[in-house]
């Protein structure tokens, strides 16, 4: 059968829809028996929130996914949960229909019949292609998406070679490399010459290790920048680094507010062994894992909704740090 190759990931899926509409259901019982969430207002936001729950704050109940907590609302329609649902359906459809391949637009596209029901999806795009990664724990690719109808550019410092599917090997010089993310995703595997990894949230960091010549002192280090958050090509890049590479000491350097949360989170699914740089008075220190790190800026709010522009360094803090 031509479905044979995706039956895993459709099962994933279809298993992960059950326990949410489970979870739901469970949510609408408990409110009618006036147990589950009540509906209140937040007296900063003026959004919904539920009885037991911090003003304003997080509204306890059903969440989409661990790396995507968006959260069911019994009271209201719409919002970031439903579309998540609403995208996986659209995957499955795709599957089903198109078993040959699919572009991004077809899912919204055939979910929703109409102009400009091809966006639908568009707005949260990065994070509803990596929710379907993560759920099926399959890269979108082998389940058809032919393209994800964008394109950016992954800027990687240091002297790496990559293989692609159906080409020979590529040589990235000692500079900044930039790698579209059509290319990422017709990488086969990567080899590096780098006896450790730094990523970081922001490309200032990048573009002046560059500027010292830092990057490629011994040991060399292999940088990329995130640009701000962790998109579908920089996971599939380092995927790919962590499997080619399993042993090199990985270190990230992210923002401390929810966004650099989220991209430290996410990193740690990759690698858990990476190491988090925390923004001290006394000059950066690096905890040894994503626990330590995030215990660090729990018991000391100061460090919170810190950037990583405040200090960045030099050579000698570079060598202190990521060693």
């Amino acid at each position: 059968s031509s479905l044979a190759p995706f039956l895993p990931a459709i099962r994933e899926i279809l298993n992960f829809l059950q326990q949410k509409s489970e979870q739901i259901g469970q949510t609408l019982d408990d409110c009618r028996r006036g147990t589950g969430p009540a509906e209140q207002v937040g007296p900063e936001s003026g959004e919904k929130t539920s009885a037991g729950g911090t003003a304003g704050g997080t509204v306890p109940g059903v969440t989409l996914h661990p790396l995507f907590p968006w959260v069911f609302h019994p009271w209201e329609r719409g919002g970031k949960f439903y579309l998540g649902i609403e995208f996986l359906v659209a995957l499955l459809d795709c599957i089903f229909r198109s078993p040959g391949g699919f572009e991004w637009k077809e899912l919204g596209g055939g979910f929703a019949p109409g102009i400009g029901s091809s966006k639908r999806f568009d707005a949260a795009r990065e994070d509803l292609l990596q929710l379907a990664e993560a759920v099926t724990s399959t890269p979108l690719e082998k389940l058809g998406l032919t393209s994800t109808g964008s394109l950016y550019s992954l800027y990687v410092l240091g002297r790496f070679r990559a293989f692609f599917a159906g080409a020979p090997a590529q040589e990235f010089l000692p500079t900044v490399n930039a790698l579209t993310n059509v290319q990422v995703n017709r990488l086969t595997s990567l080899e590096i010459f780098a006896e450790r990894v730094v990523l970081t949230e922001n490309r200032a960091l990048l573009l002046k290790m560059e500027a010292t010549g830092w990057a490629n002192a011994a040991p060399e280090t292999l940088v990329l920048g995130l640009d701000g958050r962790l998109r579908l090509a920089h996971g599939r890049f380092l995927r790919l680094l962590a499997e080619s590479h399993p042993h090199l000491p990985w270190f990230a350097w992210v923002d401390t507010d929810e966004a650099g949360l989220a991209i430290a989170r996410q990193v740690a699914e990759i690698n858990p062994a990476c190491r988090f740089v925390l923004p001290l008075e006394g000059g950066p220190k690096t905890p040894p894992d994503l626990a330590g790190w995030l215990a660090e800026l729990t018991q000391n709010p100061f460090l919170r909704n810190r950037e990583q522009e405040e200090n960045l360094g030099n050579a000698a803090v570079w060598n202190e740090i990521f060693k």
